[in-house]
């Protein structure tokens, strides 16, 4: 017998029995850490001289901790002196991991530039601990698709493309939704290309988002005028938001360049112009009170194994849910308490961010993945 699914009763014993060990794996495995890169801290600078050059780089990593710290609190909170001061051993227990992007040494000074992560739900607790409002970041990281036109042609991942390589350059965004410039590997090459970026081409745009975790994409396509006659190159910038395929803003940028200026230096200045349009146009940040807090159960309708592991995903990348526990699998639904910091409104835009909406059915919630837009028909 087939069900309306269209799963053998084989398969649907098969699919919950994967279910229930899915939500065992909940309990016994750590989450995914929610909005992890709000938690990567960037470009910290540091120079300390001191006997050796071992005391010196010892010494140099501690004060970048610091640093990174201080700005991960200016990040999240508008009161970040309402955080008491931490000693030495309470710091480094909130960071994951550091990398060291480049550094000089001498015989008694250690100049670097470091990259710290702090660990998502450590910071999150502290911050709890002692009461203090921070950011929500609801808005979740947004992938660039950086296609530059030149000589009759439109290019993505080929070489050259300097509008694709000032991306890159410009390394983590300051702002608390991350930008995310795709490899370019082969996967990424068969996702989308620079016609179907061009074209808004919602499957295609929905597959390059999702490769890297998000439902956010901005294609943006640039045009250099040449540098002739003594006048500047001038860089011509189109951009669109999309969120699972739908566009949702398109603003347009032109950054004339100054006599003699490099043209990777006008496309520089364009992209940090595309960068401020997008901060502007995405949802504000959301201050979440640590004291308040909430548990909402939800259904989540699903047909088939791809259905639960896509919501749960995405759940779990939001920062506000504190805990997530299933309560119920049946062959139609999963049903689960959600544990979440702020208002049940705060919850609600954190996940329509996330292409979930929430909405209210009499005495029951549920939550379901907005429907996807239809592939552009050519």
């Amino acid at each position: 017998m087939t069900l309306r699914s269209g799963l053998t009763r084989r398969a649907w014993h098969h699919f919950l029995t994967v279910l229930v060990a899915i939500a065992a794996a909940n309990v016994a495995a750590p989450r995914v850490a929610a909005g992890a890169d709000v938690y990567q801290v960037d470009g910290v600078a540091v120079d300390v001289t001191a006997a050796s050059a071992a005391t010196a780089r010892e010494q140099a990593i501690r004060d970048g901790e610091r640093k990174a710290f201080g700005r991960l609190l200016d990040r999240l909170t508008r009161d970040p002196g309402s955080v008491p001061p931490l000693d030495e051993a309470e710091l480094t227990g909130l960071i994951a991991d550091f990398s060291i992007r480049q550094e000089k040494t001498s015989a008694v000074r250690y100049v670097a530039t470091l990259d710290f992560r702090f660990k998502a739900d450590a910071v999150q607790e502290l911050l709890q601990s002692h009461g203090v409002r921070y950011v929500e970041a609801f808005a979740t990281p947004v992938v660039v698709v950086p296609v530059f036109k030149t000589a009759g042609r439109s290019i993505l991942w080929d070489d050259p493309n300097p509008w694709r390589d000032v991306w890159y350059g410009r390394g983590a965004d300051s702002a608390a939704a991350p930008i995310i410039v795709p490899d370019g590997d082969l996967e990424d090459i068969a996702a989308i290309g620079a016609e179907q970026a061009i074209d808004g081409d919602a499957a295609a745009i929905i597959a390059i988002a999702r490769r890297a975790g998000t439902e956010d994409a901005l294609v943006t396509v640039a045009e250099m005028s040449a540098a002739t006659g003594g006048q500047p190159t001038t860089a011509m910038v189109k951009s669109t938001h999309y969120t699972s395929g739908r566009p949702l803003d398109t603003y347009t940028v032109t950054i004339d360049g100054q006599p003699g200026e490099p043209a990777e230096t006008v496309l520089a200045r364009a992209a940090d112009a595309v960068s401020a349009s997008l901060q502007e146009q995405r949802p504000g940040e959301t201050v979440i009170d640590s004291g308040q807090s909430g548990v909402v159960t939800a259904v989540v309708p699903v047909t088939g194994l791809p259905d639960w592991l896509s919501v749960r995903t995405r759940l779990e990348r939001i920062p506000m849910i504190q805990e997530m526990d299933v309560i119920l699998l049946t062959r139609r639904e999963v049903r689960l308490n959600l544990h979440f910091l702020g208002s049940i409104e705060q919850l609600a835009e954190a996940l329509r961010a996330s292409a979930l909406d929430l909405v209210r059915d009499g005495d029951m919630w549920i939550v379901r993945p907005e429907p996807a837009p239809a592939p552009r028909r050519t």
